[in-house]
């Protein structure tokens, strides 16, 4: 995916056949590779450097205060911090791994935040004199996101010649998260083992993935679907918008488009010498998602006699609910 970052505002201020063109262009990489990256996508450069900061805020704390809001295990969407190694992505993908999840271990925590407004799985916040001004940034860093979401999901839809509002009227009310991803700094030979990775291969749950990643690199994906084979992603400016297909938008096309696999391991450029400390790395991805009881089975758009269903029809939240399971060990989930 070498591609340069697609201009967004080719859509938002470019005339109905420049929009029609960048639609086109947009849905051939996400079927090409189910990855792309755009610019002038609404999230200015002062917002993506606060951003930054803020959460590095948070990773620099004492543990005692990240415990006050630690997420702990469960079928639950998650909620606030998670510490090295919690969560085990390996789980999702353990049958192609061919080894027991226990034995495979992630290298990274992370921060989770939900809808601001969410009442039934609700946020965790430390008290505004721990980190003034911290919630209130990540709560308008999470409107921000979601506009941006709902902007590419209407090039999605026109690129997919289905009416308006096909995709966008699933995505209300809003069911989407922000997550803070921090990986410590880690030795080589911890990865080069094989039993470690800063994330295992893995699709996202959603609709798409917004993310906005430092320039230390080590994420990849998968060059055609189930290959197996992983390239790595370019490092561009920090202000470039990846892009990627989560599950259900492939179960809302029925496979049309394919949910990107992608992992993270050490950077392309890192030596793997024994003793090579490779550096920390800050990712943010927004997680875009249906609302929690759309369906999420393959769209009647998608479906012809020649070309039945091949997935079933569940809602957003159950099936939310059944991958979430994947990522925790059983005895984490009993509280062990």
């Amino acid at each position: 995916m070498h591609a340069p970052a697609l201009d967004h505002y080719r859509f938002t201020r470019g005339t109905p056949k420049e929009q029609q063109a960048y639609a086109a262009e947009l849905i051939q990489a996400l079927k090409a590779h189910s990855f792309v990256k755009i610019v002038n996508h609404g999230l200015d450069d002062p917002t993506i450097e606060a951003l930054f900061t803020r959460m590095q805020q948070f990773f620099a704390l004492p543990r005692h205060r990240q415990q006050e809001v630690e997420h702990l295990a469960s079928d639950n969407p998650q909620r606030g911090w998670s510490a090295v190694g919690v969560e085990q992505t390996s789980g999702l993908y353990s049958r192609e791994t061919g080894r027991p999840v226990d034995e495979l271990k992630d290298a990274k925590e992370h921060y989770d935040i939900g809808p601001p407004d969410d009442t039934q799985f609700q946020n965790q916040w430390l008290n505004n004199d721990v980190l003034p001004g911290w919630q209130s940034f990540m709560e308008d860093y999470w409107y921000k996101c979601q506009d941006v979401a709902l902007s590419v999901i209407s090039v999605i839809e026109m690129g997919l010649n289905v009416p308006q509002g096909t995709i966008q009227d699933l995505c209300h009310p809003a069911a989407s998260e922000v997550r803070l991803n921090h990986y410590p700094a880690i030795h080589a030979s911890e990865i080069s083992d094989g039993s470690t990775a800063r994330i295992w291969p893995h699709t996202d749950f959603g609709i798409i993935t917004l993310l906005l990643t430092d320039d230390v690199g080590g994420l990849e994906f998968e060059e055609s679907h189930k290959s197996g084979k992983f390239l790595p992603i370019p490092q561009g400016a920090k202000n470039e918008l990846i892009i990627n297909v989560a599950d259900t938008l492939e179960r809302w096309t029925n496979g049309t488009l394919k949910a990107g696999m992608h992992r993270v391991m050490q950077p392309v450029s890192t030596h793997l010498g024994e003793k090579t400390l490779i550096q920390e790395r800050w990712s943010v991805p927004y997680l875009f998602k249906a609302r929690r009881d759309a369906l999420v089975g393959a769209l009647p758009e998608f479906v012809t006699p020649q070309v039945p269903s091949a997935y079933d029809s569940i809602t957003a939240l159950d099936f939310q609910l059944r991958r979430q399971h994947q990522v925790y060990s059983n005895a984490q989930l009993a509280g062990q």
